[in-house]
């Protein structure tokens, strides 16, 4: 019921690792940079807060358990993927030279997808580790689909 409730949109996993940079402590901080009401924001925090997942302390907010993940086969995972896949299509339209988006459909042999399918894992182990390794700055998502037509 928690997973459901937290996976249920995009902003539950936004305010939690935002908690981790210094400076998204307080609840007008967060739905500020967000765009979230203070309302909604304050619902979010006091939910994460009963997970865990956040703490209070003298009225500002810090992350509580950071490490959380969704199995493959988690029915909640296609909400999962559906919530960033509608924040990149807002990205879009926000049209910022800094990020970056690539969509393209190409034929390519069977040996071949499996070698550009294996490249990608081992990219995204990488960008897992450099992550963990890399102290808190800024917010970022990273949707990547690669996938049979």
């Amino acid at each position: 019921e928690d997973q459901a409730a937290y996976y249920s949109a995009w902003y539950y996993a936004a305010v939690h690792v935002l908690l981790t940079i210094p400076g998204f402590q307080s609840k007008t901080a967060i739905a500020q940079r967000l765009g979230l009401t203070p309302k909604k924001t304050g619902e979010v925090l006091e939910f994460l807060v009963t997970l865990g997942l956040a703490r209070r302390e003298q009225g500002s907010f810090y992350p509580g358990n950071t490490q959380i993940h969704l199995e493959k086969d988690s029915p909640l995972i296609s909400k999962h993927h559906t919530n960033w896949r509608m924040q990149a299509i807002r990205a879009l339209e926000r049209e910022s030279g800094s990020d970056l988006h690539y969509s393209s459909v190409f034929s390519l042999t069977a040996a071949d997808a499996a070698r550009i399918r294996e490249a990608l894992l081992m990219e995204i182990q990488s960008m897992v580790k450099r992550v963990k390794e890399s102290k808190e700055e800024k917010l970022y998502t990273l949707s990547l689909d690669y996938y049979e037509l």
